[in-house]
């Protein structure tokens, strides 16, 4: 995200932070006008990187609100009980889904105040932004990378009946020193990617191979979708082109590449065969 947080910077914000895949930035304004901010972010993202996508500000006051406020329930072991929140995207009000649906069960919490805020909630925990904290460079092994994993993208993947399969072919102690928030992120993008190319179809299977060439550690994402089109391979990581259609920006991919490049001086290649499927290889050096 090093171009994005430099675009940041040449707006005047300052102590910008960013956020690969998610897209959340944290950072400071002078500025107290949230549609001033939000217009300018606008345009810049679409003048610099082609994109029209929506941006949403909150202040850090406002977020630190919602979470004091949070129900009982929420970051609790108990994660089931996620199927059944509703996330209230701006324009959408609460009165607009409360006229709808009619008055919460009595064992079901209902928030009113915050619920304006709890999108920039999905993308701060599948983003891991909520410690606040820029990169996380420790030393961590793959039982760590894959639980993290596994618990960001079980919704995803439940909603989309869409099974992952972990093949750990290597030890499962094996140590990777690195901005390990970073490295989930790049690889839900690419489970992401590949629930997607199943088009809705639910039943299907996505592999996550973890295993050891030489003395470096290869991480798969593989699904049996249609493949990737000839446009796209040619252009894949060289600029942001989506593989989701519609659907996508082609933001992720394209960060992925710079992060492990930048972050663990590794890289990322791929195979795709029109109606057998795609493979997106990581490559780290141990």
């Amino acid at each position: 995200m090093a171009e994005l947080k430099k675009e940041f910077k040449t707006l005047g914000f300052e102590n910008v932070i960013t956020y690969l895949n998610s897209g959340n930035v944290i950072f400071t304004s002078d500025i107290q006008d949230e549609n001033t901010i939000t217009n300018t972010i606008h345009k810049k993202i679409e003048e610099k990187f082609k994109l029209d996508i929506p941006v949403f500000i909150i202040e850090a006051s406002k977020l630190k609100e919602l979470l004091e406020n949070q129900p009982e329930w929420w970051g609790t072991a108990n994660k089931e009980i996620y199927d059944n929140i509703i996330f209230i995207i701006p324009p959408t009000t609460y009165e607009e889904v409360y006229k709808a649906l009619g008055k919460p069960k009595q064992e079901l919490e209902k928030i009113k105040e915050y619920t304006e805020y709890m999108s920039d909630i999905i993308t701060a925990v599948k983003g891991q932004a909520v410690t606040l904290s820029e990169t996380e460079n420790v030393s961590f092994d793959l039982d760590e990378l894959v639980k993290r994993v596994n618990i960001l993208m079980k919704h995803e993947l439940k909603s989309a009946v869409v099974y992952l399969n972990i093949h750990m072919n290597v030890d499962s102690k094996t140590t990777i020193h690195g901005d390990v928030n970073s490295l989930v992120q790049v690889i839900n993008n690419m489970i992401s990617n590949a629930i997607q190319a199943y088009n809705g179809k639910e039943g299907e299977n996505i592999d996550l191979i973890l295993e050891k060439q030489n003395n470096n550690l290869i991480i798969s994402v593989k699904d049996y979708g249609s493949g990737l089109p000839e446009k796209v391979k040619n252009k894949l990581f060289k600029e942001m082109i989506t593989t989701k259609g519609k659907n996508g920006t082609g933001l992720g991919l394209y960060m992925s590449y710079s992060t492990i490049k930048a972050h663990f001086n590794g890289d990322i290649t791929f195979e795709s065969e029109a109606n057998k499927g795609t493979t997106f290889n990581i490559t780290l050096p141990l």
